[in-house]
């Protein structure tokens, strides 16, 4: 005997609708697995109470019609309960997963912010040290300048004055005959 649910109601598409509308995976395989069992119980209370070889008269027939009309209208009810609560479900974790996403995004939003806000301050440290040493280093520089230039002064005057004194000298051992070698 083949299942009424499996006839009747598709199991796959309950739990992707279910999916898609933000229930979990497992819960709502959970409801696809018992509106399926709701369906193979009232199909079997049906089929085995009430066969067409056992109906005799137009009054079991007409019985079995009212029987099956209730039933049938228990499983909607049932169905309807199921479907009610579900959405409930649904809802509530929708409006959770709102509440959560909204939390999450202002939790970022500030943690960047202050980042963001701590790493300027930090950049603009940085910028006012490096400044300070280029300037330390352009007045190191210019002193470095100076110096060589008072440097170079010095040097041509040594050598000049070097120069002149060896000319004197020179000039004054001509004069002087060279006799005191």
């Amino acid at each position: 005997m083949t299942s009424a649910a499996k006839k009747y109601f598709d199991v796959l598409s309950y739990v992707k609708t279910s999916k898609a509308l933000g229930v979990k995976e497992d819960l709502a395989e959970y409801q696809a697995r018992q509106l399926a069992e709701i369906i193979d119980i009232a199909s079997a209370n049906t089929q085995e109470e009430f066969t067409v070889r056992e109906l005799a008269t137009k009054t079991d027939i007409h019985e079995l019609r009212a029987a099956t009309k209730t039933d049938i209208q228990a499983v909607k009810t049932d169905i309807h309960e199921l479907r009610a609560a579900t959405q409930a479900d649904i809802h509530e974790l929708r409006s959770e997963l709102k509440a959560d996403i909204y939390e999450l995004g202002t939790t970022l939003r500030t943690e960047f912010k202050a980042d963001i806000y701590e790493l300027r301050t930090e950049l603009k440290t940085d910028i006012r040290e490096l400044r300070t040493d280029v300037n330390g280093l352009k007045d190191t520089t210019k002193d470095l300048v100076d110096r060589i230039g008072n440097l170079r002064y010095d040097t041509i005057k040594f050598v000049v004055w070097t120069g002149v004194s060896i000319v004197v000298f020179i000039g004054t051992m001509m004069a002087k005959g060279f006799h005191w070698l």
